[in-house]
């Protein structure tokens, strides 16, 4: 997959945040992020956990370009992201995968990582585990694990390099929870791509190469 030179610079890690402060407009003198510093690397896997409502998804949105720091910067591979460089990067460098799996509830499974990617869908959700014939089926006749995996061939079939990961695992029975934390490893070893997910499940904090615990705004590596 093909890096945009523009944003993208050889041997950088390939999201960045540095000494980044953020706080609600609302309540500005509480930090959600006081002065984090964090790299993350393509062909890793990171989980980031810690308590409910510590800020795990606010600094998910920040390295996808959702919003921004108060202070510091968020950087992709090396070059700092300006406001006016989010949409691309949203675009280009990153890709989400949600809980909620955020797919268009009229199109079917194929129709929906059509929307995402240049390459033919079916062999992308057969990677994942989709038969063709359910790539064809409403996306409401398909199981929560089944949706999240659709989730996840479209995340692989764009060309970002990074992908953002909010509680990929929350809502899904133990064993669909495995197989799903199996693909997310096996896009960051054998594709090469950064893993970043947020998570409160210690099964899939277990099988990350790198554990990152948010608290009281401070980032710090556990493993």
């Amino acid at each position: 997959m093909e890096k945009n030179p523009e944003t993208l610079r050889r041997g950088a890690p390939a999201l960045e945040l540095r000494d980044v402060t953020y706080a609600y407009a609302s309540r500005p003198r509480l930090k959600i992020l006081n002065g984090v510093s964090a790299s993350f690397e393509e062909g890793v896997m990171y989980a980031v956990v810690g308590p409910s409502g510590c800020g795990k998804s606010t600094l998910l949105s920040l390295l996808g370009g959702l919003d921004v720091p108060v202070s510091g910067e968020v950087a992709a591979g090396g070059a700092p992201l300006g406001r006016g460089d989010l949409a691309r990067h949203r675009r280009e460098n990153v890709a989400f995968v949600f809980q909620g799996y955020n797919l268009v509830d009229y199109l079917t499974p194929a129709e929906n990582v059509a929307l995402a990617t240049r390459l033919p869908a079916l062999p992308l959700l057969e990677k994942v585990g989709i038969s063709a014939e359910d790539a064809r089926r409403s996306v409401f006749a398909l199981s929560g694990g089944q949706q999240q995996r659709v989730a996840i061939a479209r995340a692989l079939g764009s060309d970002a390099r990074a992908l953002l990961c909010d509680e990929p695992t929350g809502s899904l029975d133990e064993d669909t929870a495995e197989e799903i934390a199996d693909l997310l490893v096996r896009a960051a070893h054998e594709e090469g791509r950064c893993v970043v997910a947020v998570t409160h499940s210690r099964d899939l904090a277990r099988r990350a190469d790198r554990v990152l615990r948010l608290k009281r705004g401070r980032l710090v590596r556990e493993r």
